[in-house]
């Protein structure tokens, strides 16, 4: 079916998805074993969970750590919490980041301002602070304009600036992470080349005389 749609790599994309699924039916064997019936749409932190328990091979665990890594990047989880960074660094080990990789990650999850997640008494004082200026700049006649509120600003900016930064930093080092334990678990990961098949380009090519018909009426209207 696949080839007759035009892709031309079918034979590898059947193998990479038997592959796959070979290794979630391990997977989910585990995880019903441990009490979670739905794999595919458990959480990242039940999956942290069973990874936790352990009582599985190093390869289930290296594929459940894979299924959580990409639960986090297609929910675009954002760090708000030391639980979620402490979550994250777990997934990180599990799934075999290199030493490297784990500081990477440290370091940009210090970076991150909008909690100081470490420590929330001095996110809350923070905060109370943003508030404050920002409520006197609109209240308050010529301080928008002020030394002090124009260094306010600026320091604001620049955190803004260092915390996109380090979350790119986050996403692209997990997209790393993800990418190194496919090849540990030997899944390869094919792109559809598309060159279209007999039927598909039958369907274009009519699309597009359809296409210039309908032009050419406008013009003659």
């Amino acid at each position: 079916m696949l080839e007759q749609m035009g892709v031309s790599n079918a034979a590898a994309i059947v193998e990479q998805a038997l592959i796959e699924n070979e290794k979630m039916l391990a997977a989910q064997k585990y995880a019903t074993a441990q009490g979670c019936d739905d794999l595919r749409n458990a959480t990242y932190e039940e999956i942290n969970a069973l990874i936790a328990e352990g009582k599985t091979t190093e390869e289930v665990l290296k594929y459940l750590a894979k299924l959580a890594l990409e639960k986090w990047e297609l929910n675009k989880t954002e760090l708000k919490t030391k639980a979620d960074c402490d979550n994250l660094l777990k997934l990180a080990n599990y799934a075999g980041a290199t030493t490297e990789q784990i500081g990477i990650l440290k370091d940009a999850i210090n970076d991150l301002n909008t909690t100081n997640i470490t420590n929330p008494i001095e996110t809350t004082f923070n905060t109370a602070l943003d508030t404050a200026f920002e409520t006197a700049a609109k209240n308050l006649p010529g301080f928008a304009k002020s030394k002090l509120y124009q260094t306010y600003e600026n320091n604001k900016n620049k955190s803004k600036k260092k915390d996109e930064k380090a979350r790119k930093t986050i996403e692209e080092t997990v997209s790393e992470i993800e990418e190194r334990l496919r090849a540990q678990l030997e899944i390869p990961e094919f792109k559809v080349d598309y060159t279209g098949g007999t039927t598909t380009k039958d369907i274009r090519d009519r699309l597009a005389k359809e296409k210039k018909r309908k032009i050419k009426e406008g013009r003659n209207c």
